[in-house]
């Protein structure tokens, strides 16, 4: 069984949803929704103090953590806490920032957004591999964003929440 998870900007998740990932900073900071037990929190601002409270980091274009060294030190920080460092980007978006995590134990997040939720990890190493050259570890792949439309995005899980 596949454990499905949601992310929402305008906070609008669907009826039953036991699992969300919240944004902790930025336009979209949201408080934790009633009945949603489980949640991640993401942080578009990304650097080293975000790391505190953020287990997520949304590194794509128009965000603060996609410029300069944000999503490195946000990695570093989470990894010497002794904390798990999750990458979410596009796949377009995976080789910036392999460029600052190759070193590094992270663990990805990878969006499609295509509405098929055919994906497993094996898919989307090697799509990844296909658009950018680029071979991410597949026991490292925690999830995949695949669904959207205009009230919240779907996601797979496949590691540990």
């Amino acid at each position: 069984m596949t454990t499905e998870f949601f992310d929402s900007a305008p906070r609008v998740f669907p009826p039953g949803a036991r699992y969300a990932a919240l944004y902790a900073d930025g336009d979209f900071k949201q408080p934790h929704p009633p009945g949603i037990p489980n949640v991640r929190w993401i942080t578009v601002d990304g650097g080293a103090a975000a790391a505190a409270y953020a287990g997520i980091i949304d590194f794509e274009r128009g965000n603060p953590a996609y410029l300069g060294a944000a999503l490195g030190d946000y990695a570093g920080a989470r990894i010497r806490a002794g904390h798990k460092a999750r990458v979410y980007c596009n796949r377009s978006d995976v080789h910036p920032a392999f460029a600052q995590v190759d070193h590094m134990d992270v663990w990805w997040w990878i969006a499609t957004l295509d509405n098929s939720p055919h994906w497993t990890p094996k898919l989307i190493v090697a799509s990844v591999r296909a658009m950018t050259g680029i071979t991410l570890p597949v026991d490292r792949i925690w999830g995949v964003q695949w669904g959207t439309n205009s009230r919240y995005d779907t996601s797979y899980l496949f590691a540990e929440w």
